[in-house]
């Protein structure tokens, strides 16, 4: 059994003050990783605690191995980080667990974040089939009878939309990862605040969700 979530996160002081005012309320699960059907079953016939059991052996495997090697924090940051990019009901919450262990100077272990970013591509399947070979009108099917191109343009952070700078030669949707590589970090991340402006515009969204629907709708590897 692997201990994951904000019990595990509350003895290592990593829950922040709002969420640890909550925690002390009370009404919270153990999250926990299992690596058979059987496990679950022994826990759930555990009477007085609650359990919410995940179970997935080969998480469960990654995740030991890394309590071995590496400190508490680290892989519960690179935990949250790996499966961000899916529209979970719990996104925010993670986000805001990652923006508070990140200010603890507490950074992720890429190589374990891949690690489980494989199994959780198995495991919600779907997300990376997005299609980029479209035209722009169907592609940005839900843009709200916006003009995709223009709230670019009204939102570049630079002298031109960012995106234009790493499309796919002769493309007007899909992109080259290797020319986006190449950019500059501040443009890279330039171009993802660009483009959740315009997806929040369109959609009347707040910008963190924008962001969110960017990140989990619009992207892929």
């Amino acid at each position: 059994m692997i201990l994951v979530g904000s019990v595990l996160m509350f003895r290592h002081h990593l829950l922040s003050p709002s969420r640890l005012k909550k925690y002390k309320e009370g009404g919270y699960d153990l999250d926990v990783i299992v690596a058979t059907e059987k496990d679950k079953q022994d826990l759930l016939n555990v009477s007085g605690i609650n359990y919410d059991v995940l179970v997935h052996p080969k998480v469960h495997q990654i995740l030991t191995e890394a309590f071995q090697t590496l400190k508490v924090p680290v892989v519960v940051q690179s935990l949250k980080l790996s499966h961000m990019h899916y529209d979970l009901p719990s996104w925010h919450k993670h986000l805001h667990d990652i923006k508070y262990i990140d200010s603890l100077g507490i950074k992720p272990d890429m190589d374990l974040v891949f690690k489980l970013k494989a199994e959780w591509t198995e495991y919600y399947k779907g997300k990376d089939k997005i299609k980029l070979n479209k035209k722009p009108k169907e592609f940005f099917k839900a843009s709200y009878n916006q003009n995709h191109d223009a709230l670019h343009e009204h939102f570049k952070l630079t002298d031109e939309p960012i995106y234009k700078k790493f499309l796919q030669d002769g493309s007007e949707i899909a992109v080259d990862k290797q020319k986006f590589e190449s950019l500059s970090y501040i443009e890279q991340l330039y171009s993802v605040v660009e483009e959740s402006m315009v997806v929040a515009y369109e959609r009347k969204l707040s910008l963190i969700n924008g962001f969110k629907h960017v990140y989990t709708k619009l992207s892929k590897n």
